[in-house]
C-alpha cells in the first residue's frame, strides 16, 4: 500500500475477499499486462520504498519504522495455474527500554515488536510440525497478510 506519510500503521484495516485472501483496505493496485511494463513495476516498487517510514533513534540513524509488503499476482492462463509472490521486508525489533524514544517512536516500536512477536509464534507453531488449522493467523495484521505464504 502506498499510504500517506502521516497515516500510522494501526490505522490500516484488513479486508478479506471471497477467496479468503487478506489485504489492506485501500491498498494500491496496479495492473501490468506485458513484459514492457517492467519499468512501471519497478517504479511502483520504488515508490513503496520511498514511502517507508524511516526515523533515527539512539541505536540507528536510519531505522525503518514500517514493514514493506509487495505482492504480485499472476493469473491462470489456460492450463497454467495462477500464482502469487510476496516480497516482505520487516522492520527490525526495538529494545524500547534501552533506546530513548519519544511517544510516537515508542508506539511505533511497540507495534513493530508486536507484529514480529506474532510472526514468530506462527513460524514456531508451524515449524513444530503443527497443522495450520491450529494457529490463528488473524491475531495480527502481519500474519494475516502473509498467511498463505506461511501455509495457512
Amino acid at each position: 500500500m502506498l499510504k500517506p506519510d502521516d497515516q500510522f500503521a494501526r490505522e490500516l484495516y484488513l479486508v478479506v475477499d471471497a477467496d479468503d485472501n487478506a489485504s489492506v483496505e485501500g491498498n494500491t493496485k496496479v495492473k501490468f499486462e506485458a513484459k514492457e511494463d517492467v519499468e512501471k513495476l519497478i517504479t511502483v516498487f520504488n515508490t513503496g520504498l520511498d514511502h517507508r517510514l524511516m526515523r533515527s533513534n539512539d541505536a540507528n540513524e536510519a531505522s525503518s519504522r514500517s514493514h514493506l509488503l509487495f505482492t504480485m499476482h499472476f493469473p491462470a492462463h489456460g492450463e497454467k495455474p495462477g500464482g502469487k509472490i510476496t516480497f516482505v521486508d520487516l522492520a527490525g525489533s526495538e529494545r524500547v527500554a534501552v533506546i530513548n524514544l519519544d511517544h510516537m517512536l515508542y508506539e511505533e516500536a511497540l507495534f513493530i515488536n508486536e507484529s514480529l512477536k506474532y510472526l514468530g509464534y506462527v513460524v514456531r507453531w508451524l515449524a513444530g510440525g503443527n497443522e495450520h488449522s491450529g494457529v490463528n493467523f488473524n491475531l495480527n495484521k502481519m500474519t494475516a497478510l502473509v498467511r498463505d505464504s506461511l501455509g495457512g
